[in-house]
């Protein structure tokens, strides 16, 4: 397991390695190793749990953390873990950071904190287990007792992703 913490519109620190929003690719490859994927300008590190993307001049532009609560990696971002806290928690906290607006486009699943340049986002909302939950009460069965949908639960009212990027990364 490694710790990070997750400095919004600055860079990261993942254990005792820095990686800064701006720093040069090779530096990062100097730093973390060969990436274990290379999608486009996606560089993907910790069997997959850390994303970099790099822009145009070969710099980092975006650090997304994308294991969720079962990844490697347990980051932390304005003194909370943004995996293991509820998702509307997490949101109240970066809406109070953020000094300017916020993108739902994607209506609850992501969110983007334009002013903090900082992207959530989770695999389903709890409206998506309304249905899911009626079928269960009519079949007479507990929804605790039930380990799909504590899946789902969780997925629902957690984030599995968080990712900080430079500043304007979410433009209007």
């Amino acid at each position: 397991m490694s710790k990070c913490t997750l400095s919004p519109l600055k860079g990261i620190e993942l254990d005792s390695i820095k990686i800064d929003l701006g720093e040069a690719k090779n530096d990062v490859i100097q730093t973390l190793g060969e990436p274990v994927l290379i999608e486009d300008n996606s560089y993907y590190f910790y069997d997959n749990d850390l994303r970099i993307d790099f822009d145009e001049d070969d710099n980092v532009e975006f650090i997304e953390i994308l294991g969720g609560m079962e990844g490697s990696i347990k980051p932390e971002i304005y003194g909370i873990d943004p995996f293991k806290n509820e998702a509307d928690k997490v949101y109240e906290l970066l809406k109070e950071k953020n000094v300017k607006g916020i993108s739902d486009e994607e209506c609850g699943y992501a969110y983007s904190f334009v002013g903090i340049s900082v992207g959530v986002y989770r695999e389903a909302i709890p409206d998506d287990l309304e249905e899911y939950l009626e079928e269960l009460e009519e079949s007479g069965i507990n929804p605790e007792d039930d380990d799909d949908y504590q899946y789902e639960y969780q997925l629902a009212h957690h984030f599995s992703t968080i990712g900080i990027g430079v500043k304007d990364y979410y433009r209007w």
